[in-house]
C-alpha cells in the first residue's frame, strides 16, 4: 500500500486520508444536501439498464444511488481505501450491478472507446494535473448521444473565497484551514468550463448550480460553490 501512495495524484493523496469517515460526510450539513440535489438530478437522468461510469466514486454514495434507479455502474477512484470502503458499503441489492475499480487517474482509463451510456463525475475535475486530457478521456469512453454530468467549483463562490481568505489569513500562525484548498488546482468561470467542454466535443445541454449554505437564487446569481452541467456527446 505505501509503493502506491508514492505515485498517487495530489487529490488522490488527501481524499485516501480520509477514506475512512468519507461517507460519514453524507449524512449531514452541505454533503447531505448535496446528495439531495443529486437524487433529484439523478432520478430523472437514469434510465433502467443504462450503463454509467461514476468517474470518481469516492466510497460510492452516488454510485449507489444511480443503481437504486435501476441503472448499472462502473465506479473508478484513486483512492484504494475509498475503493475497499465502497465495496464494504455496497451490499445486498445495491452492490450486485456495481463494479468498482482502483485507478490511477481519471486522465486514462482502461475502457474500450464508447463503452457507456451516462457518466458522472463529480467534484473531481478540480483535483486532476491536465482537466483538458481528463474531459478528453470521457468524450472518448461515452457513446454517441450519452450524456455527461460533470461539476466543477465557481471561481465566484462566495464561501470558497471567504475559505480562501481564512486559509491564508491563519497559515501565518501554522494552522491549516480548508486543507483541500492545496489540492484543487482548478476553479472556473461558466463560460471557461463550457468553453472546455465544447472544445473536447461536448454540447452543453444544462447548467444547474449548488451550494451547500447559501439559499438557491444566490447561487443561481453566480454565487454557488458549484457548476454541474449536463452535457451530450454529439
Amino acid at each position: 500500500m505505501n509503493d502506491k501512495i508514492e505515485i498517487f495524484t495530489d487529490g488522490a493523496r488527501f481524499h485516501e486520508s480520509l477514506a475512512n469517515k468519507w461517507s460519514n460526510c453524507y449524512e449531514s450539513g452541505g454533503f447531505r444536501r448535496r446528495i439531495m440535489f443529486f437524487d433529484s438530478l439523478l432520478k430523472k437522468t437514469v434510465r433502467p439498464n443504462d450503463l454509467w461510469l461514476d468517474a470518481g466514486c469516492g466510497t460510492g454514495s452516488l454510485s449507489r444511488l444511480i443503481r437504486l434507479f435501476g441503472a448499472n455502474v462502473v465506479a473508478v477512484d484513486g483512492s484504494p481505501t475509498m475503493i475497499e470502503n465502497a465495496k464494504k458499503e455496497s451490499i445486498g441489492d445495491l452492490g450486485e450491478r456495481i463494479t468498482y475499480k482502483l485507478v490511477d487517474t481519471i486522465e486514462t482509463l482502461d475502457f474500450e472507446s464508447c463503452s457507456f451510456d451516462k457518466i458522472l463525475c463529480s467534484s473531481v475535475i478540480e483535483y486532476i494535473d491536465d482537466p483538458e486530457k481528463a474531459i478528453c478521456e470521457l468524450f472518448r469512453v461515452i457513446r454517441p448521444d450519452g450524456i455527461l454530468i460533470v461539476s466543477v467549483p465557481n471561481r465566484f463562490s462566495l464561501i470558497r473565497l471567504a475559505q480562501k481568505f481564512i486559509r491564508n489569513i491563519f497559515q501565518i500562525s501554522g494552522k491549516d484551514y480548508y486543507q483541500y484548498l492545496s489540492v484543487s488546482k482548478n476553479v472556473y468561470y461558466l463560460a471557461d468550463i463550457k468553453r472546455l467542454l465544447n472544445k473536447v466535443g461536448f454540447v452543453t445541454e444544462t447548467v444547474k448550480f449548488f451550494d451547500p449554505i447559501l439559499p438557491n437564487f444566490m447561487s443561481r446569481l453566480y454565487f454557488g460553490s458549484l457548476f454541474i452541467i449536463i452535457a451530450r456527446r454529439p
